[in-house]
């Protein structure tokens, strides 16, 4: 009779699926898309991104005539990761077309460059603007 509870034990303790903790990585992509060469500015935009959910948002100044990648993490289900741009000229000095990207990433072998980012969100201006937002919660 002991034998058959320990064995009854042991096999709800092992059969029990344990919730395994997800982590994700975020991957930030901006590209200013500059208007023409005569508004390419080394400081041309300012872009914004949620780090961690209880750290203020990181600011950082970027040229507007190429494609800036940010990479953080790890991150829970929950995070909400918000990428924002803007223009950072004077008035009139430059003008910016924004395309931003969010992906997620789960690590593959060891690295972030064996990661595989999948893109869950994307917007892009059409026509020039003073800045842009995107949000996207890790699901």
């Amino acid at each position: 009779m002991r034998n058959i509870f320990l064995v009854l034990f042991l096999f709800l303790l092992f059969s029990c699926k344990k919730e395994e903790k997800v982590e994700y990585y975020i991957k930030y992509e901006v590209q200013g898309k500059s208007r023409n060469n005569i508004s390419l500015s080394p400081t041309g935009l300012q872009v914004i991104y949620t780090y961690f959910t209880d750290y203020k948002p990181v600011t950082k100044i970027e040229s507007n005539d190429e494609k800036h990648e940010y990479i953080i993490g790890p991150v829970e289900k929950g995070f909400v990761a918000t990428l924002k741009v803007k223009n950072n000229c004077k008035p009139l000095g430059c003008y910016i077309k924004p395309l931003l990207r969010i992906y997620a990433g789960n690590l593959i072998k060891g690295s972030l460059k064996d990661y595989y980012w999948e893109p869950m969100k994307e917007d892009s201006s059409v026509s020039i603007v003073d800045s842009l937002t995107i949000s996207y919660i890790v699901k």
